[in-house]
């Protein structure tokens, strides 16, 4: 049985089926992507700092600002990610990452 040739295959793009190129992939908003995921490492790494900077041996009131100062860039600098990278994203890390999940809970 032959098959028709009217009927193209599935995969691929329209444009490799024709021997055209494909465009380059890279620009905006692929280095937007990589800055969003930057900034998420960045507040990460604010976060882990903070019981780092309470066990340094420094004035209380050092450690108080600190503390603060790096609370407030890790929420600034999550939430900048989280804009950038969009709510499809986050709803699906928040989805892996609920401790209900984590801890056997629900499903």
């Amino acid at each position: 049985m032959g098959r028709d040739p009217g009927v193209a295959p599935i995969n691929g793009s329209p444009s490799q089926k024709r021997g055209e190129e494909e465009p380059p992939v890279g620009g905006k908003a692929d280095r937007a992507r990589f800055f969003a995921i930057a900034l998420m490492v960045f507040a990460v790494l604010m976060w882990v700092a903070v019981p780092v900077v309470l066990l340094l041996p420094l004035p209380g009131g050092r450690k108080v600002w600190t503390t603060s100062a790096l609370l407030v860039a890790g929420e600034l600098a999550f939430w900048a990610s989280a804009v950038l990278l969009g709510r499809e994203v986050f709803r699906r890390y928040r989805g892996r990452l609920d401790p209900r999940r984590l801890f056997g809970g629900r499903d």
